[in-house]
């Protein structure tokens, strides 16, 4: 009798669909603070594919900016969106938070328990940290890549100097 395996590697293998992600926000308090811009991008397998999308609160506002990126899967426990960026839990929080706000989607403490241990995504944080010698001062994307410093948006937000959003 010929044995059977219980499982096929090819029933392990799940698409896997990563987006670059990330959010600028005006301060660190999700609960007061507003969310500037949320930028993303396709990835395979780490190379950038298809168009840079900035979504500008000063464009959109940010309840259309936090429903169009809701809409896109990231607060889903799936594999449909995979995010890829620096300290993830952050920028996630920020846009849990705000759907909150504007009802655009709700979480139970079940629910924001099973998003956190099935959510897959890419957090580089402690990749950059490594990098950095292990100093959290200056351990950031930018020392390591030619993306700006994401400190500065607020500022050029506020001066009225921010780059107008675009599919670059």
């Amino acid at each position: 009798m010929r044995e059977q395996p219980i499982f096929s590697r090819a029933s392990l293998v799940k698409p896997l669909t990563e987006w670059y992600f990330d959010v600028e926000t005006e301060g660190t308090d999700p609960q007061q603070d507003r969310i500037l811009t949320i930028q993303y991008q396709s990835l395979e397998d780490g190379v950038p594919r298809g168009s840079f999308q900035i979504l500008a609160e000063w464009e959109w506002g940010e309840k259309e900016l936090v429903r169009l990126i809701v809409e896109k899967g990231l607060l889903d426990p799936t594999w449909d969106f995979v995010p890829v960026g620096n300290r993830l839990k952050f920028d996630i929080t920020f846009v849990m938070e705000k759907a909150e706000k504007y009802g655009i989607k709700k979480f139970t403490v079940e629910g924001l328990r099973y998003y956190w241990f099935n959510k897959p995504l890419m957090d580089i944080a402690p990749v950059i940290l490594l990098m950095n010698s292990g100093r959290f001062s200056g351990s950031s994307i930018s020392g390591f890549s030619e993306k700006r410093n994401s400190s500065q948006v607020p500022g050029l937000h506020r001066e009225g100097g921010t780059p107008t959003s675009s599919s670059t």
